[in-house]
């Protein structure tokens, strides 16, 4: 089991990935909303990588910067948005951001509805910062194909595509779920 206690403050309203160096800071919450929105305070370092390009099908996110210049890959277009800019993803977009600056950004995040993204966020942030992420934070294959498949209705790579993780969740079953035993905990 993936100790939790080091990546979330007292209050359990913050999480830090220890290989990224993000921080998000829970302002609302999915329970808190009946389930409406969950907004954030996010910060990503200077020299933040690329993460994987990734869509929610069924939500919109909205993100105001409010310090730094924050890099944007929407539908293939790159953008550079500064201190002040409102960005609007709709449900389906191809989307990434990242920090190519040299100072911290920080944005209000905001998904609507909410639906399971603390608790994704907070096992991905859990799973980051355990032995058995790479460099960049990310699980190893299993636990990836197990957390795509669990977490379907919010998000979802470009790749691998949305059928192969499905047809591998099916072939893996009992290895994802005793893998997926160990990453609820």
């Amino acid at each position: 089991m993936i100790n939790s206690t080091a990546i979330m403050s007292a209050k359990g309203n913050e999480i830090h990935n220890l290989k990224t160096g993000q921080i998000i800071r829970f302002i609302q919450t999915s329970g808190a909303t009946d389930g409406e929105l969950l907004e954030m305070e996010a910060s990503y370092p200077a020299g933040l990588q690329e993460p994987p390009v990734h869509y929610h099908p069924l939500q919109e996110e909205v993100f105001r910067v409010i310090s730094g210049e924050i890099t944007i890959r929407l539908n293939h277009e790159v953008k550079i948005y500064k201190a002040g800019s409102l960005i609007t993803i709709k449900a389906g977009d191809l989307h990434s951001m990242w920090n190519t600056g040299q100072e911290t950004v920080v944005v209000n995040w905001r998904v609507r509805p909410a639906m399971e993204t603390e608790e994704f966020l907070r096992i991905m942030t859990r799973v980051a910062n355990s032995p058995d992420s790479n460099d960049k934070g990310l699980p190893d294959p299993l636990s990836m194909i197990y957390l795509l498949n669990k977490y379907n209705r919010i998000i979802r790579l470009t790749t691998p595509a949305r059928a192969l993780v499905k047809a591998l969740g099916i072939l893996l079953y009992p290895l994802l779920r005793s893998k997926g035993k160990r990453l609820m905990g």
